[in-house]
């Protein structure tokens, strides 16, 4: 089995928790579209601290754009999404994972010991 090698050690960004009882993540009424054809509408959902949440459904209803609009990789039409209280709606990808928001998407190959 083949080991990563990394040129530097790996360092922990250090992140600001959220304080108990409040919303690591809000997601507000948000909206998107693909080229104009609406793909979501109104999706709201709430994330406290420590808790863990599935976002379940058929092909096709919205789950990765869902995902992807949260995650600043799809444009959002409308709504919110607050980040430990702060509103990251128009702040991009990029800047969204500096502050501790990333998306995995299953079944990628992250590294060479993947396979």
């Amino acid at each position: 089995m083949l080991q990563p090698t990394l040129s530097e050690p790996v360092r922990p960004v250090a992140l600001t928790p959220a304080p108990v009882g409040e919303a690591m993540l809000q997601v507000r009424n948000i909206q998107s579209s693909y080229r104009r054809v609406p793909a979501i509408r109104d999706v709201s959902l709430t994330l406290n601290r420590g808790e863990i949440v599935a976002l379940v459904g058929g092909n096709g209803n919205g789950k990765s754009t869902t995902l992807r609009a949260v995650a600043g990789l799809n444009a959002l039409d409308g709504g919110s999404v607050l980040l430990k209280g702060q509103d990251i709606s128009a702040v991009p990808a990029h800047e969204r994972v500096k502050r501790g928001l990333v998306l995995v998407p299953e079944g990628r190959r992250c590294s060479r010991a993947d396979g």
